[in-house]
C-alpha cells in the first residue's frame, strides 16, 4: 500500500505581527504586569517555570500551531472573586499558551485602540504593551494614575455645574457582543484584517459557557491579562461618540471611565435628559444601563460621595512618604500621622459609607509601605465586609511586610476563624487566603498559631469537600506538605489513587509527590504522572528530569533568589538629578520557591 504523506503546510501565515519574537513580548510583559504570576487569579504551581526553561521551543510550538491551522485554545480556568453581598464576578485564568497569544493580539493593535478610544474624558484604558517595572502587589498600579486623572477632572467640572448623573452597564462583560466588537475592530484596525479574524476566533472559543445550554455570542472573559479590559474600554467608542454630541448640545460633560459613566450638567431635568439618551445609546450596543447603580445628585452630594477631601489627603500623604522613602528620610512622624488619618476618617464616620472601600485600599497600600500594624485591629471587619481585598491581594501583602509584628498570631486565628464559618462564600478569596498561609514564614510565628494552621490544613485534606473549588484544593496539598514534609508521602497516596481530579489540583498533587524518598513510591508517581497526556503534566515531569541541567538557568536562579515580598518599589530622580530606583523588600519564606528548592536538592 502507497503511503500518504501528511501535508504540514503552513495554511494561517499571514497574521499580522506573528514570530517568536512578538510572542516572546507578550510572555515577557505578561510575567512583568503580574509580578511573575503570583497575581494571577489561580496560580500555577511551579509559576510556569517548567514552561519558561524551554521557552523558545514552547513559544516555536504556539506559533507552529497557529500556522498550521492547528491551534485551539482550552477552556479558561473559572474562579469566582468577590463583588459584595454575595454576589461573585466569574474571573478567568487563561493557559499559559492561551494567555501568550491573547496578549500577543491585544498588543499588535493596543496603540490603535487607545488612539481611537482615548478622547477628552475617556478614561479606564491603559495598553497591554507598556514596559515599566511594577511593584509587587502595588495598588497604584499603571490603572491607578488614570483613575486620579478621571476623578481629578470630574471633580472640575462639578465645580462649575449643579448636577451629576452617575451610572454604569449592567454585567458589561458578559454582555459584550462579540460579533459587533469584531465589526468594530476591522472598522479601526483596517491594516491587520488577519490578526482580527485570529483574535475573533480566539474571544469566541474562550467565553465561558455554562453547560450545555445554547449561548448567544456574548461575553468578554474577565481575564487577568488585561487584554479584555482594553477590548471593553474599546466597545463603547460609538457610545461616546454620540454622548460627546449629547453633551456639547446642553454644555455638560461626558466622562467614563471603562463603563462607569457620569454627566455634569447644569439642571436635574438636563441629568434625566442625559441618562434617556445614554440608555437608549448602549442598547444600540446590546447593553443595559445598571438600574441599581444609576443616580442623580447634587454637586455638592457627588463631591462628598467621591470623598474629595479624603482623597486628597491620601495623596498628600503618599506624596510625603514617596519622598521620604526614595530619599531615606525619617519615617516616624509619618507612620503616626496615617494611623491619626485613618482614625479620623473612622471617627468621622467614613467607614459606614459605601466608598469607604476605595479610601480602605489606599491605606492597605500606604501601610504596607510604611509597615506599620495598626489596621490589624480591624482586619475581622475589613474580611467580613470588604473580601475583595482579599482578591486584589492587599491584604495579604499587607500581613506579610509586617510578620514580625506581635497582632500577627491575632490575624491567624481571624483568617482561620473565616475560613471555617458561613460567610466563607467566595472560592477566589479562600485561594487566596490558603495561599497566605502558606507564604508565611511557619518558623516565625507562634506555635499556638502554627498548630491551629496544620490541624486547619490536615482537615480540609482530609475532607476536602467542605472547601469551595478545586484550586483551593490544590493550594491545600502544598500548604500542608510547607507546614510537614513528612506529609509527602499521604500525599503521593492520595495523587496515586483513582480519583477523578481535575488538572489543577492534580499538578499540585504530582509537585509534591515528587518529593518523596521511598523509591518504591517515587517510582509509582513518575510513572503515573509520565503517563498523563496533558501537556501542563508533561511539561511538570520533564522539569523535573532536566533539573540537573536547568538548576542553573537563569529563570530558576533567579527565582530562588526572588524569595522577597516588596514593601515600595519607586523610580525618582536622585540628587545628583540621575534617574534611580528604589526596592525595599522584606525576607519571606514564599511556598513555591521552598517547594522548588527542595526539588533542586533532590533532583538537582
Amino acid at each position: 500500500m502507497k503511503r500518504v504523506k501528511i501535508n504540514l503546510k503552513y495554511i494561517s501565515e499571514d497574521i499580522e505581527g506573528l514570530s517568536i519574537a512578538s510572542l516572546k513580548k507578550a510572555f515577557q510583559r505578561y510575567r512583568r504586569t503580574t509580578s511573575t504570576f503570583r497575581h494571577l487569579n489561580v496560580r500555577d504551581p511551579l509559576d510556569y517555570l517548567d514552561f519558561e526553561v524551554n521557552l523558545h521551543a514552547e513559544l516555536t510550538a504556539i506559533e507552529e500551531s497557529i500556522k498550521r491551522g492547528n491551534y485551539f485554545p482550552k477552556r479558561p480556568q473559572v474562579h469566582f472573586a468577590p463583588k459584595k453581598n454575595g454576589i461573585s464576578r466569574p474571573t478567568v485564568t487563561l493557559a499559559i499558551e492561551d494567555a501568550i497569544v491573547y496578549r500577543f493580539c491585544l498588543e499588535q493593535m493596543d496603540a490603535e485602540l487607545i488612539e481611537v478610544t482615548r478622547q477628552k474624558n475617556i478614561h479606564g484604558g491603559v495598553m497591554a504593551s507598556p514596559v515599566p517595572e511594577p511593584e509587587d502587589g502595588e495598588y497604584y498600579e499603571k490603572w491607578f494614575d488614570d483613575w486620579m486623572e478621571h476623578n481629578k477632572a470630574v471633580h472640575e467640572a462639578l465645580s462649575t455645574k449643579s448636577h451629576i448623573a452617575t451610572t454604569d452597564i449592567s454585567s458589561y462583560f458578559d454582555n459584550v457582543n462579540l460579533q459587533s466588537l469584531i465589526e468594530l475592530l476591522r472598522r479601526y484596525v483596517p491594516e491587520k484584517p488577519n490578526l482580527v479574524d485570529f483574535l475573533s476566533f480566539f474571544v469566541s472559543n474562550v467565553k465561558l459557557r455554562y453547560g450545555y445550554s445554547t449561548t448567544l455570542d456574548t461575553g468578554l472573559v474577565q481575564d487577568d491579562t488585561d487584554c479584555s479590559r482594553i477590548l471593553a474600554y474599546f466597545y463603547l467608542h460609538t457610545h461616546d461618540t454620540r454622548m460627546i454630541d449629547h453633551a456639547r448640545k446642553i454644555d455638560a460633560d461626558y466622562f467614563r471611565y471603562v463603563d462607569d459613566m457620569n454627566i455634569v450638567v447644569r439642571s436635574e431635568t438636563d441629568a434625566k435628559l442625559s441618562l434617556k439618551v445614554l440608555t437608549d445609546s448602549v442598547r444600540k450596543l446590546g447593553l443595559t444601563a445598571s438600574i441599581e447603580k444609576t443616580q442623580i445628585n447634587t454637586a455638592s452630594d457627588a463631591i462628598e460621595l467621591m470623598k474629595k477631601t479624603e482623597n486628597e489627603k491620601l495623596t498628600t500623604l503618599d506624596n510625603k512618604i514617596t519622598y521620604a522613602l526614595n530619599y531615606n528620610e525619617e519615617l516616624d512622624g509619618l507612620k503616626t500621622e496615617l494611623e491619626n488619618t485613618y482614625k479620623e476618617m473612622v471617627r468621622d464616620g467614613c467607614s459606614k459609607e459605601n466608598s469607604w472601600i476605595k479610601l480602605l485600599r489606599r491605606y492597605y497600600t500606604l501601610a504596607s509601605r510604611l509597615q506599620v500594624d495598626f489596621l490589624m485591629d480591624d482586619i475581622e471587619e475589613h474580611i467580613l465586609r470588604f473580601p475583595d481585598l482579599i482578591a486584589t491581594g492587599k491584604l495579604q501583602r499587607y500581613i506579610l511586610v509586617n510578620m514580625s509584628s506581635d497582632k500577627v498570631p491575632p490575624v491567624i486565628d481571624t483568617i482561620i476563624e473565616y475560613l471555617n464559618s458561613e460567610e466563607n462564600l467566595y472560592p477566589q478569596a479562600e485561594t487566596m487566603l490558603i495561599e497566605l498561609l502558606a507564604s508565611l514564614d511557619l518558623e516565625a510565628v507562634p506555635s499556638e498559631s502554627k498548630k491551629k494552621i496544620i490541624e486547619w490544613s490536615e482537615g480540609r485534606f482530609d475532607n476536602e469537600e467542605l472547601l469551595l473549588s478545586d484550586y483551593a484544593k490544590g493550594i491545600n496539598a502544598l500548604l500542608l506538605y510547607k507546614t510537614d514534609k513528612s506529609k509527602n508521602e499521604r500525599i503521593a497516596q492520595v495523587y496515586l489513587s483513582n480519583q477523578d481530579f481535575s488538572e489543577y489540583q492534580r499538578k499540585c498533587l504530582a509537585l509534591v509527590s515528587l518529593t518523596v524518598n521511598n523509591e518504591t513510591l517515587l517510582r509509582k508517581v513518575k510513572r503515573k504522572t509520565r503517563m498523563n497526556v496533558n501537556a501542563s503534566m508533561k511539561r511538570l515531569i520533564g522539569f523535573v528530569d532536566g533539573l540537573p541541567e536547568y538548576k542553573n538557568a537563569k529563570p530558576i536562579k533567579n527565582y530562588l533568589k526572588n524569595n522577597l515580598t516588596t514593601v515600595y518599589y519607586g523610580e525618582f530622580e536622585n540628587e545628583k538629578g540621575e534617574d534611580d530606583k528604589k526596592r525595599i523588600t522584606v525576607d519571606s519564606k514564599l511556598l513555591r520557591v521552598e517547594i522548588l528548592n527542595d526539588l533542586v536538592a533532590k533532583y538537582g
